[in-house]
């Protein structure tokens, strides 16, 4: 026996777990399967529960219906089988936008399996922002773009408001320095070493460079037929007919309209979901005109 209690190798890794207090909690914190002090019916259901779980997780055909009885046969505890069921999840989620398209068929098996799971949605996207996004992004390549239910805009006829998001219009601004330099005289005044200069500094201001600064904030709005700033100051409509390009940052997405002299540039959370949406819904309203 050890210092701290007994302990024995897990059959599947072979590292030394500790006896658990709770009899549920014998999977080994290894490698995460049924470790030594499991019994073999603990075992067994696990090892069925992990079968159902791992077709979830892989998009494999899944005899959903017969989960509460695996998990109840399980012998885990309430929380490791959320864990459980999240993890499977979540493993399913990567894959089907591992190339960065939602199918609509992929879609409908997203929504089942947070019913089927009891996944709280609003919770795993934001324990898991990045995937979250991505998934966003997936859906707009898959041409399932959503609708804002209460948007801030309000729209034309037959427009539709698909995304907003908190954004800060940029601006360029000079930045300049004096530059020049003393014109003039000096003599000396006696035997003193000190000189004494007559004239004046004659310099000018040059521009050396350009740096971007907040110039409004607000929120960026992607519809169906348009994206528009809605600022604190200042509304730009910028529609997709008129829409030439878009640069996209790391910290935010530029606009390249017709229309316009200057190249409105916003710093938004998500540039990357922004950009997809403008595409998705750019094409789809090309594709109906």
């Amino acid at each position: 026996m050890g210092l701290f209690g007994p302990r024995e190798p897990c059959p599947h890794c072979g590292q030394k777990v500790k006896k658990p207090d709770d009899a549920s909690r014998f999977l080994c914190p290894h490698c995460g399967r049924p470790g030594p002090w499991a019994t073999p019916q603990q075992a067994s259901g696990y090892e069925r529960l992990a079968e159902v779980l791992s077709a979830i997780a892989t998009g494999a055909p899944a005899d959903t219906a017969r989960l509460p009885a695996l998990e109840a046969g399980s012998g885990l505890a309430p929380e490791v089988l959320a864990a459980k069921r999240t993890e499977a999840f979540e493993a399913y989620v990567r894959q089907a936008v591992g190339d960065d398209v939602l199918t609509p068929e992929e879609e409908t098996h997203v929504q089942d399996l947070v019913r089927v799971l009891g996944i709280d949605l609003g919770a795993f996207l934001a324990a898991n922002p990045d995937l979250g996004r991505h998934v966003m992004i997936a859906e707009a390549n898959g041409g399932f773009l959503p609708e804002v239910p209460s948007p801030h805009l309000i729209p034309k006829k037959g427009e539709v408001v698909h995304l907003e998001i908190r954004a800060t219009l940029l601006r360029d601004v000079a930045i300049r320095e004096m530059r020049g330099g003393y014109s003039g005289f000096s003599f000396p005044i006696g035997k003193t070493g000190i000189r004494y200069r007559v004239g004046g500094y004659r310099g000018h201001s040059v521009i050396v460079g350009t740096k971007r600064v907040p110039d409004d904030q607000g929120t960026l709005v992607i519809s169906s037929q348009r994206a528009v700033f809605l600022g604190n100051q200042k509304t730009l409509d910028m529609p997709y007919s008129k829409l030439v390009s878009l640069d996209l940052f790391s910290d935010g997405v530029q606009f390249h309209v017709s229309n316009r002299q200057a190249a409105p540039l916003f710093q938004v959370g998500a540039p990357d979901v922004v950009a997809a949406f403008v595409h998705a819904a750019a094409q789809r309203l090309n594709a109906g005109a």
